[in-house]
């Protein structure tokens, strides 16, 4: 096959390229430059000379996509040289007389068999070849016979076109999709968007639930799509089988819940507080008081301590109120208490005025009370069966003194000013059961075993203490005049440790102590 073009690749300086092909004249030889097949430009016969028979040399031009202003082609473009003989005129026309000379017949025959070359190296051969460069197909269809020949083939076509346009076959194998409609709408998504479907099964109708609707709001057969705050307004009679889980949020409206009916239900707070209620019953629950059915509850009088009240927001507060009428208690500043005393800051306003009485001052403040000013009414209440002294063994206050401390102080104190007991002293005959016990006779009398219940007791000598000995056993029952305070008998064993005896004629203090122990 004889050789009609050759190629050249660019690459930003070059400018002079070389073809091995032969023509007839210069105006057969062409130029193109490309950076693919589908970008291909022709070269005007005036930018490009012939600096020899078989080379041409591009000359500078103002720079384009495929030239540097120098001329040289840049990298990346490809250089395409070839011949394309001239065919719609004659090389040599013959006259009737004229002389037939051999190179015009020569050139009339190169002509046609250089058109020849030309047409057989680019023509696309019935069996199958490669064409460079477009093919333009006028008012034409390709048609396809496929692998059977029947009447049956597949036509490729186009809409009449209003403007170029361009149809890019991606570097993938496959099958190219068809429509069912012809459409001049041109589909904007990229394969990458449109294989986000990849694996979708369901219809139309799925997909026309996205259209139409609005964020945050909810449509009839439309998707929800919460909006920028993540709120969904519209939604009504939702049903959860599930968990309904929320860390924060309320409802802005009614809301209605049936009454539950098994764990895990929902329950308005009025169902709540009706069962909370009922179970509840009405007593006094240390603080509260519950009344009415569990419906009332009251906080008991005195139950409000310091501690339960709220902390104070800042020191120096008092409690009180400065506003104008009936209200909350309010925490009042300083300047507020001071304005309200009408006393002016750093001032002493308080002029302390004499008293007289029991209470005695002179001056500014210095108060004394009066010699037996005090009397017994005005001391603090002292408990019953105590009385009022200092055991501590040094000065100190006054305290209250039980029986007990008083016996031991007592007798840490000597026998000075205290009827003190012992085995020694006059003893009386064992007075039976049914006999007197009379401390005219004695102020130290045995008794037995028995019931003195019935006894009588005589005593004379107003202020004369009496102490009770039993020799062997404790008695059964004793006259309630000397009975014990707590109405209780000791057995004789722990007689001396108890507290002390009383009789109600004198309500004096039998007191004692034991020299030899109990026999």
């Amino acid at each position: 096959m004889a050789t009609t073009q050759n190629e050249h690749n660019g690459n930003g300086t070059l400018r002079r390229f070389s073809f091995t092909f032969p023509y007839i004249k210069e105006d057969d030889v062409k130029v193109q430059v490309r950076t693919s097949n589908a970008d291909v430009t022709d070269i005007a016969s005036n930018t490009y000379t012939f600096p020899s028979a078989t080379e041409i040399q591009f000359s500078a031009v103002t720079e384009t996509t495929f030239q540097e202003s120098t001329g040289a082609p840049k990298s990346g473009v490809t250089v395409r040289i070839f011949r394309d003989t001239d065919l719609d005129t004659e090389r040599v026309t013959f006259f009737p007389g004229s002389s037939i000379r051999a190179q015009d017949l020569n050139d009339n025959t190169l002509q046609n068999l250089y058109a020849s070359q030309e047409r057989q190296n680019r023509a696309v051969d019935s069996t199958g070849g490669t064409m460079t460069g477009d093919l333009l197909m006028l008012q034409s269809n390709l048609r396809f016979e496929g692998a059977t020949a029947d009447d049956f083939e597949t036509t490729l076509t186009v809409t009449d076109p209003t403007a170029d346009r361009t149809i890019t076959l991606p570097n993938q194998s496959g099958t190219v999709p068809v429509l069912a409609a012809a459409s001049n709408t041109q589909i904007t998504a990229t394969p990458e968007e449109l294989n986000t479907l990849d694996g979708y099964t369901g219809d139309h109708t799925d997909l026309n639930k996205l259209d139409g609707f609005t964020d945050g709001t909810v449509t009839a057969s439309k998707v929800v799509i919460v909006d920028g705050n993540k709120d969904i307004d519209g939604f009504r009679n939702v049903t959860a089988t599930g968990e309904i889980a929320g860390s924060t949020g309320n409802f802005s409206s009614t809301v209605t819940v049936a009454t539950p009916t098994a764990d895990g239900h929902a329950a308005t707070k009025e169902y709540v507080d009706d069962v909370a209620i009922a179970a509840i019953p009405d007593s006094d629950k240390g603080d509260i008081t519950v009344t009415n059915s569990g419906a009332t509850w009251t906080i008991d009088n005195g139950a409000v301590t310091y501690a339960k009240m709220q902390d104070v927001s800042a020191t120096d507060r008092l409690l009180g109120r400065d506003t104008a009428g009936a209200g909350d208690v309010e925490e009042i500043a300083p300047a507020a208490v001071r304005t309200m005393l009408n006393v002016a800051d750093g001032a002493n306003n308080y002029s302390h005025p004499n008293h007289s009485g029991d209470v005695t001052s002179t001056g500014d403040g210095a108060t004394v009370i009066a010699d037996d000013a005090v009397t017994y009414a005005k001391l603090q209440n002292v408990a019953a069966n105590s009385i009022l002294g200092n055991n501590t063994g040094s000065a100190a206050n006054a305290i209250e003194l039980t029986a007990a401390q008083v016996r031991a102080l007592a007798a840490a104190a000597g026998t000075g000013t205290v009827n003190t007991f012992s085995r020694t002293q006059s003893v009386t005959p064992e007075v039976e059961a049914t006999g007197a016990i009379d401390f005219t006779q004695s102020n130290f009398i045995e008794l037995g075993t028995g019931d003195y219940s019935s006894a009588t007791v005589t005593q004379t000598v107003i202020g004369t203490s009496g102490l009770l000995y039993c020799d062997t056993a404790a008695p059964s029952a004793l006259p309630a005049v000397l009975k014990h305070p707590a109405g209780t008998y000791t057995a004789p064993t722990a007689f001396p440790a108890v507290a002390p005896w009383y009789q109600a004629e004198t309500d004096e203090i039998l007191v004692g102590s034991w020299t030899q122990g109990i026999a």
